[in-house]
C-alpha cells in the first residue's frame, strides 16, 4: 500500500455513503480506507469500492473516543504513510498524491468549505454552503477559507507511534513533531506547500438556527464535556 486513509466514525451513515460515491471516483491506485466505526447503532455498513477498505467496529459505546479509534486504525493500516481526517473532511486525490510523493513525516493541511452531494459530487460554491448551513456572516467575513484542521493531518507511521509514548501525545503533537524536526529526526511540510483539504458546513459554522440541516453527522450533545474535549486544539 503507498497510503492509508484513517477515518473514525459515529453515526453518520449518509455521509459514509456519500464518501464512498466520492472516493469511488478519485481514489489513486494502492491507496486504503481504513474505516473505524466506533459505536454506530445500526453498524457502518460498506457498499461496493473499487478499492481496499476495512471497516472495523470497536463497540466502544462511550460518548466520544474519536483518538482511540484512531489509534486502532493505524494499527490496522497496511501503509507507512498515514492520512488521518474526520469523516466530515474531503481530501482529493491530489492531496493524496502529494502525501505520498512529497514523503514528509508530517504534514499539516489548508482547508476550505466544501460538501458531498447526494451523487458523491465534490461541490466548492457558495450557493451550495448556504444550502448546506454555513452562515452569511461567516461567508461575508471569511469567504469559505478555514483555519487548518486541528486534528486532521499526513503523518508517518513511525513518528505516529514515536509520539504516542508520550503522555498526552495527541494534545501536543504539534510541539512534540517541531521538536523531533529540530533534532533532525522528523521532517515537516512547508507552509506554503499544504495541500488543500475540505470541510463539510457543520457545528459552529452554520449559526445558531441548524448546525445540522442534512442530517450527515451524529448527534453528539454540543455543550458536553466529550465534546468540549474534542473542540481542542491538538495540533
Amino acid at each position: 500500500m503507498r497510503a492509508s486513509i484513517i477515518t473514525t466514525v459515529l453515526d453518520s451513515h449518509e455521509i459514509v455513503r456519500r464518501q464512498t460515491l466520492y472516493l469511488n471516483g478519485i481514489m489513486p491506485d494502492g491507496v486504503e480506507w481504513i474505516l473505524v466505526d466506533d459505536g454506530s447503532n445500526p453498524p457502518i455498513t460498506m457498499p461496493e469500492c473499487r478499492f481496499p477498505v476495512t471497516v472495523h467496529q470497536t463497540n466502544n459505546f462511550s460518548p466520544w473516543t474519536e483518538r482511540e479509534a484512531r489509534r486502532i486504525g493505524v494499527g490496522l493500516s497496511s501503509s507507512d504513510v498515514l492520512i488521518c481526517v474526520d469523516i466530515d473532511h474531503i481530501v482529493t486525490g491530489q492531496l493524496i498524491e502529494f502525501v505520498i510523493n512529497a514523503k514528509h513525516d508530517f504534514c499539516k493541511f489548508r482547508r476550505r468549505f466544501g460538501v458531498l452531494d447526494e451523487h458523491g459530487r465534490l461541490l466548492k460554491d457558495r450557493r451550495t454552503m448556504l444550502e448546506y448551513g454555513l452562515s452569511k456572516s461567516r461567508i461575508a467575513k471569511h469567504g469559505l477559507r478555514m483555519t487548518p484542521p486541528g486534528n486532521c493531518y499526513a503523518i508517518s507511521k513511525a513518528l505516529f507511534w514515536a509520539a504516542l509514548k508520550e503522555e498526552h501525545w495527541d494534545r501536543r503533537l504539534k510541539h512534540r513533531v517541531s521538536r523531533f524536526a529540530r533534532n533532525g529526526v522528523a521532517s515537516v511540510c512547508p507552509t506554503k506547500l499544504r495541500p488543500l483539504v475540505y470541510s463539510i458546513p457543520n457545528g459552529r459554522h452554520c449559526g445558531d438556527v441548524n448546525t445540522n440541516p442534512f442530517g450527515l453527522f451524529h448527534g453528539l450533545p454540543r455543550d458536553s464535556a466529550e465534546y468540549q474535549e474534542s473542540e481542542k486544539i491538538l495540533i
